[in-house]
């Protein structure tokens, strides 16, 4: 599942768009975003697992500085989350407007030290310990209570 193919990638080792387009009908490449593919899914996919699916196919387009954040970061961390918060993919820039939602990505903005970033599976994302506070700010207390409790497992 974790194995992202990129449309970029693939025209540079010289495929063209007739080529990703009959991969794609041929059941080759199968879509999780505009420019991302993986080559397989499983048949049944928790929501959670769908959503990492797609924050791996998204980090690669991201811009320099994104840091994967709150809900998604919480899939990232395993922590619980609900459909609802995990319908676009959170990150968040180090400054301190700019902020928007698009169909795919939620961006906020905020300070971001050195410390409140760590990697997972090779993408940034906010820390365990902010990554809760994040929560704490934007999602029902229920949910936040829930990420918090499960990350004092860990």
């Amino acid at each position: 599942m974790d194995d992202i193919v990129l449309a970029r990638t693939l025209r540079s080792q010289g495929y063209d768009e007739r080529d990703l387009a009959r991969m794609r009908r041929d059941g080759d490449l199968i879509p999780v975003r505009r420019g991302a593919y993986v080559r397989e899914r499983p048949a049944e996919r928790t929501c959670a697992e769908a959503h990492r699916e797609l924050i791996l196919a998204t980090a690669p387009q991201l811009h320099d500085g994104a840091v994967i954040s709150h809900a998604s970061a919480a899939v990232l961390h395993r922590l619980p989350t609900w459909p609802e918060a995990i319908d676009r993919v959170h990150l968040t820039r180090n400054r301190s407007s700019g902020g928007n939602r698009r169909s795919i990505v939620q961006v906020h903005t905020a300070p971001l030290p050195d410390d409140h970033v760590t990697t997972i599976d090779g993408v940034p994302v906010t820390s365990l310990a902010r990554n809760v506070l994040d929560l704490c700010r934007t999602v029902p207390i229920e949910q936040a209570m829930a990420a918090g409790d499960r990350s004092l497992a860990f």
